[in-house]
């Protein structure tokens, strides 16, 4: 699959989910409240079940539907509770004299920097995205390197990456038995990290400062937060990221997961099928 072609893909799973998950909520105001609403996927699903006898399927439907609202539900409370847990260890850690001088270097008043020996360079934060950098990655950058991880998470701070994250996150997380929506979870931030690696490039239009950030932080190992959504400079593949610094223009091209397509297809064209009819 070649990158162009990976939003047009991604928005057509997305539009199977958001369908899904509709219909489902259709069948549970059916099943709670009596309401009907036109044609439902998982009422003929059900009355398919009563006609072959097979009632355990019928509560194995019902129960994963419920699973599915309670984690649609619970995922994104759990994300903002791991933000606002993060945020406050950021805050004890702020080194406010090198914040200030950094923020005047660069003129973006959304970058901090903590105490920490570890590298570290991440975009954090849903609606305003923040630049978190730690003492120990500007002491272990020269200052060429150093604006080529500026200019990379800059990228990720325009773009609101970490936002974009959380929604294939939220998809992985509340669709897990369709396991296309974790593959693309881990491709989106694939293309994230070279996008922003691009722009990188044409900020500074150096691809060795940036490959050389790249190594020492992945030499030196990234200090670890907790699991919320947010984009790192020093994530994902780096065979893959060094490819496309030697040869920018390339395209990137990604292979179809035949195993998770085999599970996750049925229920995709079972929502066109149900876009169709509706």
């Amino acid at each position: 699959m070649k990158e162009t072609k990976a939003k047009w893909i991604f928005a057509a799973f997305f539009a199977g989910a958001a369908i899904l998950y509709i219909q489902m909520a259709l069948y549970a105001v059916h099943q709670v409240w009596g309401l009907r609403a036109g044609f439902n996927l998982f009422e003929i699903c059900l009355l398919a079940v009563q006609i072959l006898g097979i009632p355990v399927i019928g509560y194995a439907l019902n129960g994963l539907i419920l699973c599915t609202f309670a984690i649609s539900a619970g995922y994104p409370a759990w994300q903002l509770i791991l933000s606002a847990r993060v945020m406050r260890r950021i805050r004890r850690l702020e080194d406010p004299e090198r914040t200030r001088a950094i923020r005047q270097t660069t003129g973006n008043p959304r970058i901090t920097v903590i105490s920490g020996a570890r590298p570290a360079a991440l975009t954090l934060g849903f609606l305003r995205p923040r630049i978190i950098l730690s003492t120990g990655l500007l002491e272990m950058l020269e200052t060429e390197e150093l604006h080529a991880v500026l200019a990379h998470e800059r990228c990720h701070q325009l773009r609101r990456d970490p936002l974009r994250s959380l929604v294939h996150s939220y998809l992985a997380a509340v669709f897990w038995y369709m396991p296309i929506y974790r593959w693309m979870c881990q491709r989106h931030k694939m293309l994230a990290e070279l996008a922003a690696d691009r722009h990188a490039l044409v900020q500074i239009g150096a691809p060795e400062a940036l490959g050389r950030a790249l190594l020492k932080m992945l030499k030196a190992g990234q200090s670890p937060l907790p699991s919320v959504s947010c984009v790192s400079f020093a994530e994902s593949s780096i065979n893959l990221r060094i490819l496309h610094l030697l040869e920018p223009d390339q395209d990137v091209r990604f292979g179809w997961p035949a195993a998770d397509l085999a599970v996750s297809i049925p229920a995709f064209l079972s929502a066109i099928v149900v876009m169709a009819l509706a």
